[in-house]
């Protein structure tokens, strides 16, 4: 029983491989933590241990190889749409949940996204999970836990999910993906402890703009027929993981204007374009505020071209 091809979260497979081995598994799961960690891919492999024939979750019985096709029937996942989850669906899952298991001995529920419960779906939930039953597990996932309504979180066992370390991306790029040590440090650093973020600078098209964002809002071209371009790239897939990239650009473009040191900026490759550049620390705040504040709001249904042109912008530095 193990979570081999789960990785980095050591501490995290160590709390729920202590409930898996005790076979005393809380009846509700909360799995919280920062975007693209690997939380869901933990909530299938835990899904998967619990269903299996052997209790082991690594092996080729009939319950595992459904579970990694994606069709048993003990398994019922819900959300990860970046939409609302309605009462409906909720309500759907929770009858469906009280069945005795088709094919296994245990019934389990994945509900992605929990903090985007609608507060009718919320109580319906809530009414399951007051009733626990010992074939039944849920495991909510979430991102952003202060959303997810209290009356829920206090039914489940909370399972802190932390950012990958460092060293623990450049490692994967490196061993796993072939990557340089160059370019796996810099992509190490601007992932923020999210390997699905690491992964996504792996593809040279998301790379190359991230540079071109650089250099527009760092470097002496002022034509806002590229501002446009370039917001309408970063506005459609990876527009947060872009954002963050602009936040960790202010901060090495701080950084290196406070020290001069080079190893200490993230972004060793765009070193150049902070090069003989005057920083002011208040500015410099003020713009990261922005990018935050921009961050938030694309959780709203807003025009997100029209949101990143605007903050481009006024990001803009003078050379």
């Amino acid at each position: 029983m193990a979570f081999t091809d789960i990785f980095g979260h050591e501490n995290e497979k160590r709390v729920l491989m202590d409930y898996l081995r005790s076979e005393r598994v809380p009846h509700a799961l909360l799995f919280s933590g920062c975007p693209g960690i690997g939380k869901k891919k933990m909530a299938i492999r835990t899904a998967q241990i619990l269903l299996c024939k052997n209790r082991s979750g690594d092996d080729l019985c009939p319950s595992c190889v459904k579970v990694e096709r994606g069709v048993h029937p003990d398994l019922l996942m819900l959300g990860g749409k970046d939409g609302p989850l309605s009462i409906d669906e909720i309500r759907q899952i929770c009858e469906e949940i009280r069945k005795p298991p088709f094919f296994s001995h245990a019934r389990v529920a994945i509900i992605d996204d929990a903090h985007l419960l609608t507060s009718e779906a919320a109580n319906a939930l809530l009414k399951t999970l007051e009733e626990p039953e010992g074939f039944k597990v849920f495991i909510l996932i979430t991102s952003n836990e202060a959303l997810v309504p209290v009356t829920v979180r206090s039914r489940c066992v909370r399972v802190p999910f932390s950012p990958l370390k460092e060293k623990e991306i450049r490692d994967y790029l490196m061993w796993k993906e072939g990557l340089g040590e160059e370019k796996a440090d810099i992509v190490s650093r601007i992932s923020h402890g999210s390997l699905s973020s690491a992964i996504f600078w792996l593809k040279e098209e998301n790379f190359f703009l991230r540079r071109l964002l650089a250099e527009w809002i760092l470097g002496t071209k002022k034509s806002y027929v590229e501002n446009t371009y370039l917001s309408e790239r970063v506005s459609q897939e990876g527009c947060e993981i872009y954002l963050y990239f602009l936040l960790s650009l202010f901060r090495d473009l701080f950084v290196f204007s406070v020290t001069g040191d080079g190893n200490e900026v993230y972004n060793k490759d765009l070193l150049h374009l902070f090069r003989g550049r005057k920083v002011d620390g208040r500015k410099m705040k003020e713009k990261m505020e922005i990018i935050a504040h921009t961050l938030r709001m694309l959780s709203y249904n807003v025009n997100r071209w029209a949101l990143v042109e605007n903050l481009l912008i006024s990001l803009k530095e003078e050379p």
